[in-house]
């Protein structure tokens, strides 16, 4: 089927223009992973009017088993003045999303909409388009040819100093076995934007019902009616105090009701007996200072959100009471008040032209409570973070710094049930770093020293639980020179160290359980001519791994791992518009005493409509 919309979707660019906006198709794989893509945004107009295509194509294929995975979406429209303000209009939209990972239940789902129609300008950007055609569904080999309804009203206004613009569009069908597809949504917003200040007051609504096939096996459908509903409130300001601070100050609500069931009942099927709903409301209010002196700035922001979930399952059949109470405690497992607040803090003050200090420091709450007597996931959660960074310009082409931060982090479930996993970590990072660029050479060396610290709360109660410790050593630098106008070589490495034990808070001491040693490098020398470019080299990746933790009858247990590769990255420009790269390396992989190859290619193709 997919083959079929791909050669409808190339015969109708093709009949249309020759002239082209922007393509991107390409694909990759890794190992036995092909993923592919086919993207494109057409705008262009001619005597035949005004023309916008846009094609969204994704599919995943697994070797091992020939599976295929598509997702398919292509938009057609299309525009032309009859009489004055009128305008003759087409809308066509493809979606096909398909699969066979599950060929004895066929999943895949077609739907195409013609919708030819009458639009009225009013002025500029401003119209109202009636829409009425033709919508064909196909899910779950439940065929739909049926008549459709659409419109689109767009107008904006400026009053006084305001522009106000209002969105209303919808789209209605009755498909067969009396399904309806039914969406709307309108929008207002009030926008002022001066100089020193700037607000946006934005009012969403949208609405969905959509009574779809639900598919068990090949010879039972049933039909499922959903309704949602969405309301989206926000406010966007800024304005300056004073000449210097700056306040920012954003409030967004957000409130979505949904409720579905099943249009018959299914004796095999106790949900199906019921009515479930849905309610979720979102609060996040934000507001942040910025004093600014000369490039220097310092910022203060706090931030609260809050989000509010039930569920409830309401009988719509006749079912027995034991079904109707399991059901019903299932669901209200789902119930949560998830609410956090952060201050935070950030500068970057210029010390002078060559140093500066970089800051933030973020306290966070979090909180997270469940009202089903049955879910114990209520936790409380304390997150503070400090990070500082110290920059100096030795010269022109030399910089360096050194970065240094400290997290702690406090996690308290508020249940008995998990009260086991309550786990405190403090961390430290330390990181030095150097950036060389003059003439043909640059580098930028980082060296990472990083320690986590975690300690259970209630450790010295069990025994399956011990504070531990990880620490590391990273280097890594990636290095560019040019010989001439045509060669140049790019060498990129890291080296980390990192070990694991177990560890003693109160006597600060540590036994080493685990150490892991990772060496990468890929090195490629690159020839240019002129738009073109061919780079050879190869990657190379070693692992070794060695535990001290007693496995039974193994012993102790090491891991080896080595990797090389030999590397291609090439970039054609064919012409003015159309460019391709092509990126893979052959990976020859050994692990233990077991080896294999592992390819990987990716190759993409570019077209820019603008040139």
């Amino acid at each position: 089927m997919f083959k079929l919309f791909s050669l409808l979707l190339i015969s109708n660019v093709l009949l249309l223009s020759t002239e082209i906006s922007y393509v991107n198709y390409g694909f990759n794989r890794i190992n036995e992973n092909i993923n592919f893509n086919l993207n494109a945004d057409i705008n262009f107009n001619n005597s035949f009017g005004d023309f916008k295509i846009q094609q969204e194509y994704y599919g995943n294929s697994y070797l091992l088993n020939k599976n295929i995975n598509d997702n398919q979406k292509f938009t057609f429209n299309w525009e032309k003045k009859a009489i004055s303000k009128l305008y003759y209009t087409l809308k066509n939209h493809t979606q096909y999303v398909g699969n066979n990972f599950n060929v004895s239940n066929n999943n895949n789902l077609l739907n195409y909409s013609f919708m030819p129609g009458l639009m009225y300008h009013f002025e500029e950007s401003n119209f109202l388009t009636f829409y009425y055609g033709l919508d064909y569904h196909n899910q779950s080999n439940v065929l739909s040819n049926a008549s459709a309804f659409a419109s689109d009203f767009d107008y904006s206004f400026n009053f006084d100093d305001f522009l106000i613009s209002t969105q209303y569009e919808n789209y209605y069908t009755n498909r067969s076995l009396n399904r309806d597809y039914n969406t709307n949504n309108a929008e207002i917003s009030i926008s002022k934007v001066d100089e020193n200040s700037s607000l946006n007051i934005n009012s969403n609504y949208n609405s969905i019902k959509n009574d779809f096939i639900r598919s068990f096996d090949e010879d039972e459908v049933q039909i499922e009616n959903r309704n949602e509903d969405k309301l989206n409130l926000s406010l966007d300001m800024s304005y300056y105090l004073f000449n210097s601070l700056k306040n920012e100050i954003r409030v967004h609500y957000l409130q979505t009701s949904r409720d579905n069931s099943y249009r018959n009942f299914d004796l095999n099927n106790s949900r199906s007996g019921l009515k479930e709903v849905r309610f979720l409301n979102t609060y996040d209010l934000y507001t942040r200072f910025t004093y600014t002196i000369d490039k220097s700035f310092l910022r203060f922001a706090i931030q609260y959100k809050d989000e509010d979930l039930s569920n409830e399952a309401l009988q719509k059949f006749d079912i027995s009471p034991n079904d109707l109470i399991n059901q019903q405690n299932n669901i209200s497992l789902l119930d949560y008040k998830n609410s956090f607040t952060r201050l935070y803090f950030e500068n970057i003050i210029y010390l002078n032209n060559r140093n500066l200090l970089i800051s933030d420091f973020v306290f966070e709450v979090n909180r997270y409570d469940t009202p089903s007597k049955n879910e114990h996931r209520d936790r409380d959660q304390l997150i503070i973070r400090y990070n500082q960074k110290y920059e100096h310009i030795f010269s022109s082409i030399f910089q360096g710094g050194v970065e240094l931060e400290g997290r702690f982090r406090h996690l308290v479930y508020l249940k008995k049930e998990n009260s086991i996993n309550n786990v405190k970590e403090r961390s430290i990072k330390f990181i030095p770093y150097f950036k060389y660029d003059y003439n043909d050479l640059e580098f930028s060396p980082e060296f990472q020293i990083f320690v986590n610290f975690r300690s259970y709360d209630y450790e010295h109660l069990f025994q399956t639980i011990k504070s531990d410790i990880q620490r590391s050593l990273t280097i890594r630098d990636s290095v560019n020179y040019k010989f001439n106008s045509h060669f140049r070589i790019n060498v990129s490495y890291l080296f980390r160290y990192r070990e694991t034990g177990l560890f003693s808070w109160d006597r600060f001491s540590q036994s080493v359980s685990d150490e892991k040693l990772e060496f990468y490098t890929n090195s490629l020398i690159y020839y240019y001519d002129r738009d073109n470019f061919y780079g050879v080299g190869i990657r190379y990746y070693n692992l070794s791994l060695e535990s001290q933790r007693n496995l039974g009858n193994l012993g102790n247990d090491s891991f080896f791992l080595k990797s090389i590769s030999p590397v291609v990255d090439l970039g054609f420009k064919l012409n003015d518009r159309t460019s391709l790269a092509l990126y893979g390396w052959y990976e020859y992989q050994k692990i233990g005493d077991n080896s294999r190859i592992i390819p990987n290619l990716r190759l993409e193709t570019k077209i820019d409509i603008n040139k």
